[in-house]
């Protein structure tokens, strides 16, 4: 993570910001969105349940749902936020 990013981060010593929470969700759901070409979000519901921390790894894992793709992050052991990314592609079209 690149903790300089003027946009993303204040300062170095902070929490993982929300913003890079909601990029990780997009390319999680991108990357099991089926197909060709490179699918879009047209919408995400997110929760977030505690701060993500620099110290310790945090897992995304996606799973595709019937309305979207449920993208969910975990750090050392507790969820630490959720996303239903709803997909232009053919993941947004199954029935």
């Amino acid at each position: 993570m690149d903790t300089s990013h003027p946009l993303l981060f204040d300062r170095p010593d902070d929490h993982v910001p929300g913003m890079v929470l909601l990029e990780a969700a997009r390319q999680a759901a991108a990357a099991v969105t089926p197909g060709d070409g490179t699918p879009y979000p047209l919408s995400m519901e997110n929760t977030f349940d505690r701060y993500v921390e620099f110290d310790t790894p945090c897992w995304i894992e996606a799973t595709p749902v019937t309305d979207g793709v449920r993208v969910v992050g975990h750090q050392d052991g507790e969820q630490v936020f959720s996303s239903l990314v709803r997909m232009d592609g053919p993941a947004a079209r199954r029935p």
